[in-house]
């Protein structure tokens, strides 16, 4: 986001529930919007995903190009208790939004391994960037 707005971009960034981020310059940017509100048009959208959530849906029907930024989803079957693994789980199958996006984003090799393995995404698609 930093990036961008240094480069003179005009970056507007839209949050589901919880924000916790503290950053006057973020925070500046940052609008709640709620899944059944539109989403409002774009030359690009980000979408970060690191677990599913409902406003990620969206992402199928904005308009402009469409950046897939996967940060990885813990496993199921890693998690050590029953509490939160059936968001896991659809997070895991939420990875197939990847699908909507004109290029995809990993912060790690095995990010980007990852998601062509859960989402059958061509790697050549897919850039890694470090986070």
């Amino acid at each position: 986001m930093r990036a961008l707005v240094s480069g003179g971009a005009e970056v507007c960034l839209y949050y589901e529930n919880l924000f916790t981020r503290q950053e006057k310059d973020i925070r500046a940017i940052s609008t709640r919007i709620s899944k059944s509100e539109v989403i409002p048009e774009a030359n690009v959208t980000i979408l970060q995903y690191a677990g599913w959530f409902p406003l990620a849906e969206k992402f199928k029907t904005v308009k402009g190009a469409r950046i897939f930024w996967y940060h990885g989803v813990t496993p199921p079957d890693l998690w050590g208790t029953k509490i939160d693994q059936d968001l896991l789980i659809r997070s895991r199958f939420g990875v197939k939004l990847v699908h909507a996006s004109d290029l995809a984003v990993a912060d790690s090799p095995f990010g980007s391994e990852e998601l062509e393995r859960l989402a059958g995404f061509s790697r050549d698609r897919i850039r890694v960037i470090p986070d």
